[in-house]
C-alpha cells in the first residue's frame, strides 16, 4: 500500500519564516506544482523533506548533503534570528497511509546567549489518527518506521530528485544498473532472494549427499579412488563456475565498450584519412609558397646580373651613346692636337702608337709610307718624317689626368652584347612573370582542394583537435573486440569443461551407489534433485517474469520517451535494451540506420532516464503505478518547454502524486508572476486537464538573500 502527502509546513525554516500555519502547503494526488524564481524556497521547501526523511540537508555554501545537525543554524530563518527573542523551527508533514494518517514534525529550540544562539537538541513528534482516534506515537522504532513508510528507502533514490540528479535516476554507468532498478521497482526483489537462497540450499544438498554417499560406501581402493576423483572434481566446477560468472561479467563489460566506441569511430578511419589528405595538401601548399617566394627573391639578382633587367626598353639609348662617344673621341683628339701645335710647330699629328716603331722602321728601310702608300726615298722631306716620328722625345707626350677612354670603352663593350638581346631580356620577363601566375593557381587550386577535404572532414565529425582522441577511441575498440574473441572463446572452453566433469560425476555416481551398503543414500540423492530442480525452477521463473518486464519495457519505454520528445523537433532515436550474457541489461539510444545515437543534449539524456523510469514503473508486476511521493527540485533545467508540458501530461498516469519544484514556470515581472508556460499549465490545471495543485512563492520586501521571507499564494 502506498502513501499520499497531505500536505508540508514549515516554521521559521530558511526563508519560511512564521508558524506552521503561515507556511503550510495542501497537496493531493497527481501535480502539486511550487513555482519560485531563484532564492525563493524551492531547495529549502526540498531540504525541508530531506530533513524529515534522512536528517539531512544539501549545504548550498559546500555544494553537499550535510547532517542537519551541523546546520541548524544555517537552516533557521534570519528574519528570526534578526528578532533576537527565543523561536523554534519545525517541519511538519502530513500523509496518508491507507485508513491511517501520520502527523511527522522535527523542530529545535533556539535560545540566545550572549551573542550566540544556542539549539537544543532535535524533537521528533508522530501522531496516529485512525478511524477517528488520535493517537501520539512515542517508540523511537515505530517512528522510525512510520517515517520509512512515506517513502521507503529502497525507493528513495527514484522518488527523490535534485536537479543533476535526474541523470542518477538509473545508473546506466554501472554494470547491473538498470537490473537492479527493474528489480526494484517491478517488486521482483523477492524472486531473486529466493533463486539466492535456494542456490545455496542446492550447494549444501550436494555436500550433504557427497557426505552421506562416501560414509557409506565400501571403503575398497576403488570406492576411495572415485571419491578422491568426485571431490577433485566438484573443486574444479565450482572453481570454474566463479570463473565463468567473471568472463561473463568481463564479456558483457567488453561487449558495452564495443558499443560505446562503435559509435565515437562510426567515421574516425574516414577521418584519419582525411587528416592524412589535409596534411599533404598542406604540404604541398607550402612547397609551393616556398619556390614563390625563391622566384621572388631572384628579382634583384636579375636587374644586375650579366643580362640585366635595368636595360630593358633602352636599345637606341645604347646606340646613341657609342655615336656620342665618337664625337667625344674625335672633339678631344682635334682639340690636344691643335694644343700640341700651338705648342710645337713640329709636332706630328698622328696618334700616339699609330704606327708603330717597327713599322716607321720598315718604312724607312722601304723608302715607302705605309699609311698613304706614296714612296719616301732616304733624305727626302717623307723619309724625314718618318725618322722624326721614331725619334720624338717620349717625355712630350701628353698625359691626361681623367682619361675616360678605357671607361667608355668598357661601358659600350658590355652595353653592346646587350643590345642584340632585347627581345631575350622581355621574353625572360614575360617567362618570369608566367612561372609566377602558375605558382599562385597551383596554390589556388590546393587551396580549393584542401577547403574541399576539411569540409568533408567536418561532415564526418572531424575536429582539428580530437586526433589523439580518435586514435584512443580505435585503439579502445580494437581492444574491446579482441576481449569479446577472447572472452567468448574462453567461456565455451570452461561450459565445455564443466559439462565433461559433470557427465563424469554421474558415472562416479552411478558406480558408487552401485558399490553402496545403505539403501537409504537414495533419499539423500533425491532431495539434492529435489532442491536442484526447485533451484531450476526458482531460476527460470525470475528469468522468464524478467524476459517479459523486458519485453514490455522495450515496448512502454518508447512509448513514454516518444510521448516526452512529442512536439520536439529533433529526432531523438529509438531505446533498446539489449540483455547481456550475464544476465544485466545494456540501455542504448539507436539512430534510423540502428547505430548508437549521440550527441544528444542533457534534456535527451534526462529524458531517457525518466522514460525509463515511467517505463519500469507501468510494467511492473502488480499496479502499475507510483505509489509513493514523486518530489523534485529544479527537475527541468534542460528540458525546455516543450518538455515540460509532455511531463506534465504524462507523470500523472505514472507517478500517483508528483511534488515539483519548478522555476520555469516563473516571472518575476508579470502581476501573476507566471510568464506565458506557466500561465498555459495553470489554465490546463484550472480546467482539469491536469489534477493537482499550483502554489506560487514570492517576495515581499526586497533585501538580502540571507533575509528574504518568503510568501505562498495558491492558485489551484
Amino acid at each position: 500500500m502506498g502513501t499520499l502527502i497531505k500536505s508540508i509546513a514549515f516554521q521559521n525554516f530558511y526563508n519560511y519564516f512564521g508558524t506552521l500555519k503561515d507556511n503550510t502547503f495542501t497537496f493531493t494526488s497527481g501535480i502539486n506544482i511550487i513555482s519560485a524564481d531563484n532564492n525563493m524556497g524551492k531547495s529549502k521547501f526540498y531540504n525541508g523533506i530531506l530533513w524529515i526523511l534522512k536528517d539531512q540537508v544539501y549545504d548550498s555554501d559546500l555544494k553537499m548533503i550535510q547532517s542537519a545537525g551541523a546546520s541548524f543554524i544555517k537552516m533557521a530563518s534570519s528574519k528570526a534570528k534578526s528578532m533576537g527573542e527565543p523561536f523554534t523551527m519545525a517541519v511538519m508533514i502530513e500523509y496518508s497511509n491507507g485508513q491511517r494518517v501520520y502527523e511527522v514534525s522535527k523542530s529545535v529550540r533556539f535560545n540566545k546567549s550572549g551573542d550566540k544562539w544556542e539549539v537544543s537538541g532535535q524533537t521528533v513528534d508522530i501522531v496516529e489518527t485512525s478511524h477517528g482516534s488520535t493517537t501520539p506515537i512515542y517508540d523511537t522504532s515505530q517512528q522510525t518506521r512510520i517515517i520509512e513508510e512515506i517513502i521507503p528507502t529502497q525507493l528513495r533514490e527514484y522518488a527523490l530528485l535534485q536537479g543533476e540528479s535526474m541523470e542518477k535516476i538509473v545508473d546506466l554507468s554501472s554494470k547491473d544498473g538498470l537490473q537492479k532498478t527493474i528489480e526494484t521497482l517491478a517488486d521482483i526483489g523477492d524472486i531473486v532472494k529466493i533463486k539466492t537462497n535456494c542456490l545455496t540450499l542446492s550447494r549444501l544438498a550436494r555436500s550433504l549427499y557427497n557426505d552421506q554417499q562416501a560414509s557409506n560406501t565400501q571403503r575398497s581402493n576403488r570406492s576411495k579412488e572415485l571419491l578422491d576423483e568426485k571431490a577433485t572434481l566438484d573443486d574444479r566446477i565450482n572453481n570454474h563456475e566463479v570463473q565463468l560468472e567473471n568472463l561473463n561479467n568481463d564479456l558483457s563489460i567488453a561487449k558495452e565498450t564495443k558499443e560505446r566506441y562503435e559509435a565515437l569511430i562510426e567515421n574516425a578511419s574516414s577521418r584519419e584519412s582525411y587528416r592524412s589528405a589535409i596534411r599533404e595538401v598542406d604540404a604541398e601548399i607550402q612547397r609551393l609558397k616556398e619556390t614563390k617566394q625563391l622566384k621572388e627573391a631572384a628579382i634583384t639578382a636579375k636587374l644586375y646580373s650579366d643580362r640585366p633587367w635595368l636595360l630593358i626598353g633602352h636599345g637606341d639609348s645604347i646606340s646613341t651613346f657609342v655615336a656620342k662617344r665618337d664625337e667625344l673621341v674625335t672633339a678631344r683628339a682635334l682639340k690636344m692636337a691643335q694644343k700640341k701645335v700651338l705648342e710645337d710647330p713640329s709636332t706630328i699629328l698622328l696618334p700616339e702608337g699609330s704606327p708603330d716603331v717597327p713599322s716607321l722602321r720598315r718604312m724607312l728601310k722601304l723608302e715607302r709610307c705605309e699609311v698613304c702608300g706614296r714612296p719616301a726615298p732616304k733624305g727626302t722631306e717623307p723619309w724625314l718624317s718618318i725618322q722624326r716620328l721614331i725619334e720624338r722625345p717620349k717625355e712630350n707626350a701628353p698625359k691626361t689626368a681623367n682619361d675616360f677612354s678605357r671607361f667608355f670603352s668598357d661601358i659600350q663593350i658590355s652595353a653592346g652584347g646587350v643590345e642584340c638581346d632585347n627581345n631575350k631580356l622581355l621574353e625572360s620577363v614575360a617567362s618570369y612573370r608566367d612561372e609566377i601566375r602558375a605558382i599562385n593557381e597551383a596554390i589556388d587550386k590546393k587551396r580549393e582542394e584542401l577547403a574541399d577535404v576539411q569540409a568533408r572532414f567536418i561532415n564526418v565529425g572531424g575536429n582539428t583537435n580530437d586526433e589523439s582522441k580518435d586514435k584512443s577511441n580505435l585503439s579502445e575498440f580494437q581492444l574491446a573486440n579482441r576481449n569479446i574473441e577472447k572472452y567468448t572463446a574462453e567461456i565455451a572452453r570452461i561450459k565445455e569443461a564443466i559439462g565433461r566433469w559433470k557427465t563424469r560425476i554421474e558415472q562416479i555416481d552411478a558406480e558408487l551407489n552401485a558399490n553402496s551398503t545403505d539403501s537409504s543414500i537414495q533419499r539423500y540423492q533425491d532431495f539434492r534433485d529435489l532442491v536442484l530442480c526447485v533451484e531450476r525452477l526458482v531460476d527460470s521463473a525470475k528469468e522468464r517474469i524478467f524476459d517479459r518486464i523486458l519485453d514490455e519495457l522495450r515496448k512502454d519505454a518508447n512509448e513514454k520517451y516518444k510521448d516526452l520528445l512529442k512536439g520536439n523537433p529533433v529526432e531523438g532515436g529509438t531505446l533498446t535494451f539489449d540483455k547481456q550474457s550475464d544476465g544485466t541489461v545494456h540501455v542504448s539510444i539507436k539512430n534510423a540506420e540502428n547505430g548508437e545515437l549521440t550527441g544528444l543534449g542533457t534534456g535527451f539524456q534526462r529524458m531517457k532516464q525518466l522514460s525509463i523510469i515511467m517505463a519500469i514503473i507501468s510494467t511492473k508486476v502488480g499496479d502499475n503505478r507510483f505509489d509513493y511521493p514523486f518530489i523534485s527540485d529544479a527537475p527541468f533545467s534542460e528540458f525546455g518547454d516543450n518538455f515540460i508540458k509532455n511531463f506534465f501530461r504524462i507523470a500523472p498516469n505514472v507517478f500517483t502524486q508528483s511534488i515539483i519544484m519548478v522555476k520555469d514556470l516563473y516571472d518575476v515581472d508579470a502581476p501573476s508572476n507566471m510568464n506565458p508556460l506557466g500561465e498555459e499549465i495553470y489554465n490546463r490545471m484550472k480546467r482539469g486537464e491536469i489534477p493537482g495543485t499550483f502554489y506560487i512563492n514570492y517576495i515581499e520586501e526586497r533585501s538580502d538573500v540571507t533575509s528574504l521571507v518568503t510568501k505562498t499564494k495558491k492558485y489551484i
